[in-house]
């Protein structure tokens, strides 16, 4: 899970939350996030049948194509250890930094600079 300091830096300095109010938002996030998931999985087929929520994370990492899979189950390995996250919550933040790399970036606006017009 992620610390409340962790909140705070992704929320910027603007964020005026106080810790309880931010512990509220953390949790409905990761209420939001168990949703998506389990949408992801009913989507695909893998997690359609009645499982815990650990064996639907699981089988939405099985919902990833092959050739990606590895990097994933690597990367929630790597959370598990390092993070001192429990398995099914290492592999949901995996699962979901995975979700956010297939993401399309945004192309940039075009600015276009003052022209002065032309002398005639």
């Amino acid at each position: 899970m992620l610390t409340l300091q962790k909140c705070r830096s992704l929320l910027g300095a603007d964020c005026k939350l106080t810790d309880a109010e931010l512990e509220q938002l953390r949790h409905e996030l990761y209420v939001v996030a168990e949703v998506a998931i389990s949408n992801f999985c009913v989507s695909t087929k893998a997690g359609s049948d009645n499982r815990s929520t650990s064996q639907n994370v699981s089988s939405c990492l099985n919902a990833i194509p092959e050739g990606e899979r590895p990097a994933v189950e690597e990367r929630a390995a790597i959370l598990e250890f390092e993070a001192h996250l429990k398995k099914p919550e290492a592999e949901r933040q995996a699962f979901g930094e995975w979700v956010q790399s297939k993401k399309p970036l945004k192309q940039p606006r075009k600015i276009r600079g003052n022209r002065k017009p032309k002398s005639v």
